[in-house]
């Protein structure tokens, strides 16, 4: 048995649990029965749908103090081979008790401290070997079995053999904010669109609204003034949509290495400070166009506008884009995990 604690609400969006999810299907490949441990029910059925069995804390997911308790009496109490961690609250001494009990796997992107577990998984663009040297070599810590960068990206399945053909003639856009959008970007671009006129008239825009975007509702009403704003909600086959559009805008989350595992030219902005090393690395490796951190900035929108107009206008770089961008993200990186764990290092 293998136990995932990850969580996911408005507040955090869907990426911890949407990865995890990924990563518990290949492991399920190899006979392992798996549990999501999670602080609140807010995913529960979608994590049930999947297939896996639950367990739900009742805790504050921002204190993982709090739940310490209950934590170590459950993993106590089934014995799993595994335990793979996925939240930014972790403390040094939850991850010190619970390896006390099971192998700990660590889902990392902050790099913040040096975690007392068995291995880190960093997917992220940016994940460089010499930062956990740095990380443990001021400690007595050893250091963990690491799976960095974008080849082990925990894709879900259906991005394998995903890439698009970039066309010359752009016709379809699609819009991206993450599960909650907490930032309005959505609604932002949509009333630009609404006021501007001109870009509508050329092109569809597609909207992603997730279960958690509180705008949802305001984007239904905006969209009826024009028959080229289209609004998607809750999307399951996200592969399909995506390939369907030949340019992308994208809050700097997971979404990223899903574009990616498509080959479609995006630009990016962040509004978290974990999202700003990936923003930076994919704008300064010319895979992405980039408008930075945009809680600060009351350009932003315009800033989109104008980086997307450039990216329609100029073929040659969205062909360059699409090819830099498919070299990082095959869709395997889920599959790479669970054969790492399992055959390589006959870890679990």
């Amino acid at each position: 048995m293998v136990v995932i604690r990850a969580d996911g609400n408005e507040h955090i969006g869907a990426g911890h649990i949407m990865r995890c999810l990924s990563i518990a299907e290949e492991i399920k490949k190899n006979d392992k029965c798996i549990v999501f441990v999670m602080a609140e029910e807010k995913f529960e059925s979608l994590v049930k749908e999947r297939g896996f069995e639950t367990f739900v804390l009742h805790s504050d997911y921002s204190d993982m103090s709090s739940e310490e308790e209950m934590v170590i009496e459950y993993t106590k109490k089934i014995k799993p081979t595994a335990l793979i961690v996925d939240s930014y609250f972790v403390t040094p001494h939850y991850l010190e008790k619970l390896r006390k009990i099971t192998k700990l796997i660590y889902i990392d992107d902050r790099m913040e401290f040096a975690y007392d577990v068995d291995m880190i998984i960093n997917y992220n663009v940016f994940a460089r070997e010499d930062s956990y040297v740095k990380l443990y070599g001021n400690c007595d810590r050893k250091k963990p079995q690491l799976l960095l960068g974008t080849s082990y990206a925990p894709l879900r399945k259906q991005f394998l053999n995903s890439r698009i053909t970039i066309k010359e003639n752009v016709s379809d856009i699609l819009v991206l904010s993450g599960a909650t959008d907490k930032q309005h970007v959505e609604k932002g671009l949509m009333e630009w669109l609404i006021q501007e006129k001109n870009m509508l008239e050329k092109y569809r825009f597609h909207f992603v609204a997730g279960k958690l975007n509180s705008d949802y509702e305001n984007l239904k009403k905006l969209a009826v003034k024009d028959n080229n704003l289209c609004i998607h909600y809750d999307v399951n086959d996200m592969k399909s949509l995506m390939c369907l559009c030949d340019v992308a805008v994208s809050a700097a989350g997971s979404t990223l290495y899903e574009l990616c595992a498509c080959g479609i030219p995006a630009i990016t902005y962040s509004f978290a400070d974990n999202q700003m090393p990936a923003e930076h690395e994919f704008a300064n490796r010319k895979i992405m166009l980039s408008v930075g951190d945009i809680r600060d900035n009351i350009r932003y929108l315009e800033q989109i506008m104008q980086c997307l107009e450039h990216l329609i206008n100029d073929y040659k770089m969205r062909s360059d884009m699409s090819a830099k961008a498919f070299e990082l993200v095959d869709g395997k990186g889920a599959g790479r995990i669970a054969e790492y764990i399992f055959k390589k290092q006959k870890f679990i």
